[in-house]
C-alpha cells in the first residue's frame, strides 16, 4: 500500500475558550532508507471569519507543496465536526492584490537641474540633430515596475465522516489517543512520524476530531485547491507546532482574518517593517495600486520583501507577524471580475466552438482551477486533449476563436504544436450547461460567498510570517482591537533626479521620500543605499494589545517580553502583571538631506559655443537659464522634515527624543506609560498628512 506524506497545515486553532480551535501543522514524506524528508510545505495562505448571526466559523486554507501527487496528504485537527468543501486559490489571488503590502512610486520635477546649452548661441538645427535629439528622448531607465475499500478500521478511532469533495478523498476522525489515531493514519497511508504523537495527544485531550484529506486517484498536483471547513463557531488561531516537522525555512504564512475589528496577534510580537530596507525604487515588476496609492502611481512589490521580513522577524526573536493590511470590509470591493460574468450564453452553447468563443470573447483566465471547470465540455474532444496538455489544448481554443472572429480567416488554424480545424470544431458537441455549472459552484459562487463575508466584516485584516520550523514553538491566537485604526498596505514614496552641481550633463542622484520618514539622495536605484545597509530591518517591535496603545519593547527587552508572552490569550493583557521594562529609545531615520542649491563649474557641451558676458563656471546670465531647484526639492522635504521632537513639544517629524526618558520619567518603572509612549509612537511617526498607516497616533509609520 502505498503511503501518503502526512500533511497538517498550519491553519486556524480556538483562542478564546482553548478547547475550541482550528489546529493544524506539518508535512511528512513517506519513510525512507536515510530517513531524509522528501516532501515539504513550502507557504501556506489561510483566511477566516465568522457569521456572528448563525455563530459559524468558516475557515479556508490552501498549502504549497513540493512533492509528489501521490505522496500528498493533510491531516487537519479541528474542535468540532465540520463540513469539508473546497474553494478557489483566486480568492486568495484577490485578497493578496487588494491587500498585499507594495511601494508607490511618484515621480517628481527635476532638482537643482539647468540646461548646460542654455549658455550656448543657438545654432541652426540639421536634420542630424534632430535625429539624435529623438533618440535622446526616454533614453534612461524605467522607473515601472482508496476509495474501493473505505476507510480503515481501528479501535478507538471513530470515522465521524467520510467521502470525495473536489478532487480530494476525505475522513473525519475521533479518537483519545494518539498511539491508535496514529495506526489509523498509517493504515490509510499517511506516513506519519512517531515525533507527531505527542502533538496529536495534546489535540485528543482536548477533543479535537482530526480532518485527513488526500488526492483521489489520477489526481494531479496541479488539482490541489483550498480546503474548506464549515462549523460551529470558532475563534482564529494559527498553531505551527506540527508544521515545523517538516517545513522550509522561512515559509510564508499570510493570514486574513475578518471581523469585529483590527486582528492582533496576542502572543507573537508585531513588527514594522522598515521602508528603508526595502528596493524602494526597483519596480521592475508593476502592480495594480490599491485606492489607497496617490493617483498616477507606480505600485510594486519590492523585490527584498520576504528577506527584510524575514530579518524584522529574526530581530523579534522569531516570534512576530507584520500587519501588512487593515481595512474596512466595504473597503475591499469586489474580489474579481469573474462576478460579473453572464454565464447564459455558455449555458446555451452546444459545441466545442462556442465555448471556445465564450472563452475568447470574455477572455476567460485559464487558470488551473478554470480550466478544469471547462472539462465538461471536452468530453467528446479527446484528439485534442491527447495531443497537448491541458493548458496548451485550452490556449490554442481561445486563440483560434479569437481568430476565426477575424474577417478574411480560414479553417485550419495552427496554434503552438497543435492545428484546429473550425469546422471540426463545430461538429464536436459539448456540455455547455455543464461548464457553465461549474463554473458557478466552483469558481464564481466562492468569490461572491468570501467577498459577501468580508464586505460585511468591521475590518479585514492581513498579517504575514515568515518562519523556520526551530521557530514552530507556539501556536499563534488571535484577538481583535476595536480601536485602532486602519492599515494601508501602501509605502508613498517620491523619487526625482538632482543635479549635484547644478548641471544635466554632470552628476547626478536620486532624491528618494519616503512619507513620514524623511528625504534622502541615493544612487543606484536597484540595491539598497549604503547609507540604509546599517538601518534595522524591524522599525519598531510592538506588543498589541486588544484596547490601548501598542507597547513597543526595546531591544534588551525582547528576549525576556518573548518568554512573557508566549501563553498570552485573548480576554487578558498579554503583558503580566509587575514585568519592568527598560525605557523605550526609538529607533530614527538618518538625517534628512536638505535640497542641493549648488551650481559648480559650468559644464561645456561639445561644440558649444558660450554667449557674449558669460564667464566660465559661472551661472549663465539672468534670463537665460531657468532655475529648476524648486518644486522636486520642495517635495523632497515635506515627506519629512529634519526635525527634533520633545516629549512636550508639538510633534512635526521624526524624534531623536528616547520616549520614556522625558516628562519625568524615571529610569526604573513598571514599563512605558500609555502617555509617554503614545507620545513617543507620534514623534516617530511624524505628522505629514499622510494617510495613516499602523495605529492611532502613529500616523504614518507605514502609510508612506
Amino acid at each position: 500500500m502505498k503511503k501518503l506524506s502526512f500533511l497538517t497545515l498550519a491553519a486556524l486553532a480556538g483562542t478564546l475558550v482553548p478547547a475550541t480551535g482550528l489546529a493544524c501543522g506539518g508535512c511528512f514524506s513517506p519513510p525512507t532508507n536515510d530517513t531524509q524528508q522528501i516532501v515539504v510545505q513550502n507557504a501556506e495562505r489561510v483566511l477566516f471569519w465568522r457569521n456572528e448571526a448563525t455563530k459559524t466559523s468558516y475557515v479556508w486554507i490552501e498549502v504549497v507543496y513540493a512533492g509528489l501527487a501521490k505522496d500528498f496528504g493533510w491531516v487537519l485537527p479541528v474542535p468540532k465536526q465540520p463540513k469539508v468543501g473546497v474553494g478557489t486559490q483566486l480568492v486568495f489571488d484577490a485578497l493578496d492584490r487588494r491587500m498585499g503590502a507594495r511601494a508607490a512610486l511618484q515621480s517628481a520635477a527635476q532638482e537643482n537641474c539647468r540646461d548646460p546649452r542654455s549658455g550656448c548661441e543657438p545654432k541652426a538645427s540639421t536634420a542630424a540633430d534632430a535625429g539624435a535629439a529623438a533618440m535622446d528622448v526616454g533614453a534612461g531607465a524605467p522607473w515601472y515596475d482508496a476509495a474501493e475499500r473505505g476507510p480503515p478500521k481501528v479501535p478507538g478511532v471513530d470515522v465521524l465522516d467520510s467521502g470525495f469533495t473536489g478532487p480530494y478523498e476525505y475522513a473525519v476522525i475521533k479518537g483519545s489517543d494518539a498511539d491508535k489515531l496514529h495506526e489509523w493514519l498509517t493504515k490509510a497511508g499517511y506516513a506519519t512520524p512517531d515525533k507527531a504523537k505527542p502533538i496529536l495527544q495534546v489535540h485528543a485531550t482536548k477533543g479535537d476530531v482530526f480532518v485527513a484529506i488526500k488526492l483521489q486517484n489520477g489526481q494531479g498536483i496541479n488539482a490541489i485547491r483550498p480546503v474548506t471547513l464549515e462549523m460551529p463557531d470558532a475563534e482564529p488561531c494559527v498553531p505551527l507546532r506540527l508544521t515545523s516537522i517538516a517545513a522550509q525555512n522561512d515559509m510564508t504564512v499570510t493570514v486574513t482574518v475578518a471581523g469585529t475589528g483590527r486582528a492582533v496577534v496576542k502572543n507573537h510580537f508585531d513588527v514594522v517593517v522598515n521602508p528603508l530596507r526595502l528596493t524602494l525604487l526597483d519596480a521592475q515588476d508593476p502592480q495594480a495600486c490599491p485606492p489607497e496609492a496617490a493617483p498616477g502611481a507606480v505600485c510594486h512589490r519590492p523585490k527584498n520583501y520576504g528577506q527584510v521580513l524575514a530579518a524584522a522577524i529574526d530581530e523579534a526573536q522569531g516570534h512576530a507577524f507584520a500587519t501588512e493590511a487593515s481595512l474596512a470590509g466595504s473597503a475591499i470591493g469586489k474580489l474579481s471580475p469573474l462576478q460579473d460574468l453572464n454565464l447564459q450564453p455558455l449555458s446555451e452553447a452546444k459545441t466545442l466552438l462556442a465555448v471556445a468563443n465564450f472563452v475568447a470573447q470574455t477572455d476567460l483566465p485559464l487558470t488551473g482551477e478554470i480550466m478544469t471547470a471547462l472539462q465538461p465540455a471536452v468530453s467528446n474532444a479527446g484528439p485534442i486533449f491527447m495531443q497537448a496538455t491541458q493548458a496548451e489544448a485550452w490556449g490554442a481554443l481561445k486563440a483560434c476563436a479569437k481568430y476565426w472572429n477575424l474577417p478574411g480567416a480560414q479553417d485550419s488554424c495552427p496554434s503552438g504544436k497543435l492545428t484546429l480545424s473550425k469546422a471540426k470544431l463545430l461538429s464536436v458537441q459539448a456540455n455547455g450547461d455543464g461548464v457553465s455549472k461549474s463554473l458557478k459552484q466552483g469558481i464564481i459562487d466562492p468569490l461572491f460567498l468570501v467577498g459577501d463575508a468580508v464586505g460585511k466584516a468591521t475590518r479585514a485584516t492581513r498579517l504575514v510570517l515568515r518562519i523556520s520550523p526551530d521557530e514552530m514553538d507556539r501556536d499563534p491566537v488571535f484577538a481583535f482591537a476595536p480601536s485602532l485604526p486602519e492599515v494601508a498596505p501602501v509605502w508613498a514614496v517620491q523619487h526625482n533626479q538632482v543635479c549635484i552641481d547644478g548641471w544635466s550633463n554632470g552628476e547626478l542622484r536620486t532624491r528618494l521620500t519616503v512619507s513620514g520618514l524623511g528625504s534622502w539622495l541615493v544612487g543606484s536605484t536597484s540595491i539598497i543605499d549604503p547609507l540604509f545597509a546599517p538601518t534595522p530591518a524591524a522599525m519598531m517591535v510592538l506588543v498589541q494589545e486588544e484596547s490601548g496603545p501598542p507597547i513597543p519593547i526595546g531591544s534588551s527587552d525582547l528576549a525576556v517580553v518573548d518568554a512573557a508572552i508566549a501563553g498570552a490569550l485573548p480576554g487578558k493583557p498579554s503583558l503580566p502583571a509587575g514585568l519592568v521594562l527598560k525605557p523605550y529609545t526609538s529607533w530614527t531615520p538618518p538625517p534628512t538631506i536638505a535640497p542641493v542649491t549648488k551650481v559648480g563649474n559650468w559644464k561645456q557641451p561639445p561644440d558649444c559655443v558660450p554667449k557674449p558676458g558669460w564667464k566660465d563656471g559661472q551661472p549663465p546670465p539672468s534670463g537665460q537659464a531657468p532655475d529648476a531647484t524648486t518644486g522636486a526639492a520642495d517635495a523632497g522635504t515635506s515627506g519629512g522634515p529634519e526635525v527634533t521632537a520633545s516629549l512636550d513639544t508639538k510633534v512635526t517629524g521624526p524624534t531623536t527624543t528616547a520616549p520614556g526618558s522625558g516628562g519625568g520619567g524615571s529610569g526604573c518603572s513598571s514599563g512605558p506609560t500609555a502617555g509617554s509612549v503614545w507620545l513617543a509612537l507620534l514623534a516617530v511617526a511624524g505628522a505629514v498628512g499622510a494617510r495613516r498607516r499602523y495605529f492611532t497616533g502613529r500616523a504614518d509609520v507605514r502609510a508612506l
